[in-house]
């Protein structure tokens, strides 16, 4: 009886044995994880101080930078905006008042003096070419201001060449014969081109004492710079060469350059040395030496000299009597049949019209292109003229004639009988000119008239 008793007063301790020791276990676990979840905030927050540090530390080294950047930045923006305030309260008037005062004319005008000056020093001396090309001159001329023409008569003649000697050693020497269009066109006292003799490096080794040699011109060349270049005056160029300070160089050009100042001179029968330095303003002593002559009687015709410091002799021309002006009444305009043949078939773009001081009409067309006689005639001129460059004029009869300039290559020459359209050039861009054209003149009785009144 007693066991029965104590049976369920044990089973009433185990149970709450058992909820004791559950409830104290969840105590600890809540403890735990609270005092887990508590490390876990502080690790997070130390990680955002961190964070926050390094935030303060990039924002402070970027103010202090970019206040050092945009302080001056801004100062200079403002003492900028400050003068251009200023002087937009002075406005333009006062500037104008001062460029147009006394002081700067008197600037202006004394640059302007510098400036000639210094080009007048470079430029150097052009022995008696003065007034060559006035200003005025320029301004007003075109085309046609050369007189000179150079006509193309068959093929270049051999011209004897002068016996080249060292004391009386006679030494003949054999010159290299161009044709017309191999060489630069000279100046010449007749209807026909004169071809000059051109001494190759050959003949100037051989003849040592004479040293003239040849030099070709290229690109960008003129006479100043030639001259700075050998060592002489450009007056000795233009004299040995029969230039003046008009003419025009081209690229391929030979020029005979002398190795000292004065001219050359070829002894012809009854020269005497004497004489010789008397026409060219030389001194005879001067002469025996340069040329390694012993006695003055060792020149003989035919013989080169090079007579240092001469200059040409001055020709003086004789008055001429001017015939009293006889006034003529006006001829009438030649009248022709039909119209005139466009020159070309190339084109009908005109880049100058005929003007008062552009006699002619300018058509442009590519170079090489065939060019076309107007009407049937007689070609009257076919060669170099200065400023033309190669040029063919045709006389049609009845007082009408047509000019066809600037070509590169002529194909007919002078006293040939041409039809209507037949070819007699090609286009090119030779003397004073801007690039490949027909500069195409008409002239009725001698007076140069607007093409445009002929050509259909």
């Amino acid at each position: 009886m007693s066991w029965n008793c104590e049976q369920p007063r044990n089973s009433r301790f185990s149970y709450f044995h058992r909820h004791t020791l559950i409830a104290r276990s969840l105590r600890k676990t809540i403890i735990a994880c609270g005092l887990r979840g508590l490390e876990t905030l502080f690790a997070i927050g130390r990680g955002l101080a961190a964070f926050g540090r390094s935030l303060v530390a990039c924002g402070a080294f970027l103010g202090v930078h970019i206040a050092r950047l945009c302080i001056p930045a801004y100062r200079t923006w403002w003492m900028f905006r400050r003068i251009t305030t200023r002087l937009e309260a002075v406005g333009t008037q006062r500037l104008v008042a001062i460029l147009a005062s006394r002081a700067a004319v008197h600037v202006l005008f004394m640059v302007a003096a510098l400036g000639i000056a210094a080009q007048a020093i470079h430029a150097r001396e052009y022995g008696g070419f003065v007034g060559a090309r006035p200003l005025l001159a320029s301004l007003v001329t075109s085309d046609d201001e050369a007189d000179a023409t150079e006509e193309v008569i068959g093929a270049a003649a051999t011209i004897a060449p002068p016996a080249f000697r060292s004391a009386s050693v006679h030494t003949p020497l054999t010159p290299t014969v161009l044709s017309a269009e191999a060489i630069a066109p000279s100046i010449t006292t007749s209807t026909a081109t004169l071809v000059q003799p051109i001494l190759t490096d050959l003949a100037a080794a051989e003849n040592g004492r004479a040293g003239i040699r040849d030099y070709v011109v290229v690109e960008g060349d003129v006479f100043s710079t030639i001259a700075e270049k050998f060592g002489i005056s450009t007056s000795t160029i233009l004299w040995e060469n029969k230039r003046s300070v008009t003419s025009v160089l081209r690229p391929g050009e030979r020029l005979r350059i002398l190795p000292i100042d004065g001219v050359t001179h070829v002894v012809a029968k009854g020269n005497t040395l004497e004489s010789i330095a008397k026409r060219y303003h030389g001194d005879a002593e001067d002469i025996l030496e340069y040329n390694d002559l012993v006695e003055a009687d060792d020149i003989a015709p035919g013989d080169l000299l090079i007579i240092p410091g001469g200059r040409p002799p001055t020709v003086i021309a004789p008055p001429v009597a001017r015939p009293a002006p006889v006034f003529r009444p006006a001829l009438p305009l030649p009248s022709i049949p039909g119209k005139l043949l466009w020159p070309s078939a190339a084109g009908y773009r005109i880049s100058q019209y005929f003007t008062w001081r552009h006699h002619g009409i300018d058509i442009a067309i590519p170079s090489g292109t065939p060019v076309f006689a107007s009407d049937p005639g007689t070609v009257v001129s076919s060669g170099w003229m200065s400023g033309y460059g190669y040029q063919v004029t045709i006389d049609h009869g009845n007082g009408l004639k047509t000019r066809y300039a600037h070509n590169s290559r002529l194909l007919i020459a002078k006293g040939a009988t041409v039809g209507r359209g037949d070819t007699i050039a090609l286009v090119g861009s030779t003397g004073r000119s801007t690039g490949p054209h027909i500069h195409y003149e008409v002239f009725a009785n001698g007076v140069r008239v607007n093409p445009f009144q002929y050509l259909r």
